[in-house]
């Protein structure tokens, strides 16, 4: 790329919902996403096993990508990404 590129680095942030029951983590997720003025990649650490279903169901409505979800120790990790453009 060169240096007067327009594209822009999605912004990457974490959100730690371990321990909170759905539909709270989304309801979480989703106003942290509304917040974000830039393409984002987001890490969600949840519990709630039902927690990727809703976030896939989530993601599927709002227009974000639910790219990855990985079992962790006592919960799940998901990747999500936005897609707004920068």
């Amino acid at each position: 790329m060169t240096p007067d590129s327009t594209t822009t680095a999605a912004e990457q942030i974490e959100l730690d919902l371990r321990g909170y029951k759905c539909p709270i983590p989304v309801l979480k997720a989703r106003k942290a996403f509304a917040a974000l003025d830039s393409a984002f990649q987001a890490q969600v650490l949840v519990t709630d096993p039902k927690a990727p279903k809703d976030f896939g169901d989530f993601c599927e409505l709002a227009g974000y990508q639910l790219a990855q979800v990985e079992v962790i120790d006592g919960g799940h990790r998901l990747v999500i990404h936005s897609s707004k453009e920068s």
